[in-house]
């Protein structure tokens, strides 16, 4: 893509703001983040990882007590084998949540892990692999991703005490990824000890997400609570409103979700039953539903979908 095609999707997007993902450790937070407007509400442990994973008892409340908000949460950090990471995405997508995050390893896992995805049959989401900047970046990975019904790839960084994103990665590669992201129908998001500094070059990149953690806690500190005021200190320089009903609500009723290509119609389906484990315990790595747990049919239309056009 050359340089003033780029300027040109960028200020469209600037006039309406990137998504702003917020991750989250409790429902408190969850809370606290739906407020100060952002468009995803990311439910992730950050003491367990870089891509550490909340209870599934804990993401399913989160999923009830915020039915209009767009919900996305993390498997756990990536690993090598195809069928735990299956089990993961499986067990996550049946809490309700609307994006599924599962990282990628550049070990030679990383196909294997998405022909194991592509054999699932889940609730209505979208799946989102993550690419950690700082272990390498195969951009050859995002030819497969489609294929295997997966809609977005966000980079992050997998080192949280090293420099952040744009520390590990040029602009120009950077924005590199984006281009290729978006050349094969996916949207692409930016993460990894993002700060409020680092936006306004990031937006020019014209990513359709920014996530955040550790700029929004006290102290700049990924561990620490949550704070109100960086919270909205990031969603001013994303720009564009607040969205705070940036999903449909789960009992079917038509609302707007926020996407790649602006603010789409979507209808929502109540995830189906899905025993979870008893609060306290171990969350992960779970075993893979047996046959006729999640639905049998058709894979639902929302699940293949590259962008974030109609769930269905």
């Amino acid at each position: 893509m050359n340089i003033n095609s780029r300027t040109r999707r960028a200020d469209a997007r600037s006039r309406r703001g990137v998504s702003f993902l917020a991750s989250v450790t409790s429902l408190a937070e969850a809370r606290l983040a739906q407020a100060a407007g952002a468009d995803i509400v990311d439910c992730k442990d950050p003491a367990s990882g870089s891509l550490g994973a909340l209870p599934l008892p804990l993401i399913a409340e989160i999923r009830a007590a915020l039915p209009g908000s767009a919900l996305s949460a993390t498997v756990g950090d990536p690993v090598p084998d195809a069928d735990v990471v299956a089990a993961r995405v499986a067990a996550t997508a049946a809490t309700g949540v609307d994006f599924v995050k599962f990282g990628l390893l550049p070990d030679g896992s990383a196909r294997r892990t998405l022909a194991r995805i592509g054999t699932l049959r889940l609730p209505p989401c979208r799946l989102v692999a993550v690419l950690l900047a700082d272990r390498g970046v195969d951009l050859d990975t995002l030819s497969f991703l489609g294929p295997a019904g997966v809609a977005g790839v966000m980079l992050d960084t997998d080192d949280k005490d090293g420099p952040p994103l744009p520390g590990v990665m040029t602009a120009e590669a950077l924005g590199r990824f984006v281009d290729e992201a978006h050349a094969r129908g996916l949207f692409a998001g930016l993460a990894g000890k993002l700060r409020l500094s680092h936006i306004a070059a990031l937006k020019a990149l014209d990513p359709d997400i920014l996530g955040f953690r550790g700029a929004l806690c006290s102290g700049e500190r990924r561990v620490a609570a949550m704070d109100a005021a960086a919270a909205a200190d990031i969603r001013r320089a994303l720009g564009g409103p607040p969205r705070p009903s940036a999903t449909p609500a789960r009992d079917g009723a038509t609302a707007p979700v926020a996407g790649r290509r602006g603010v789409r119609g979507a209808q929502h389906q109540s995830p189906p039953a899905f025993p979870l484990p008893e609060a306290g315990a171990e969350a992960l790595p779970v075993p893979l539903p047996q046959p006729g747990r999640l639905p049998s049919g058709p894979m639902p239309a929302a699940r293949g979908r590259r962008g974030w056009e109609r769930m269905s």
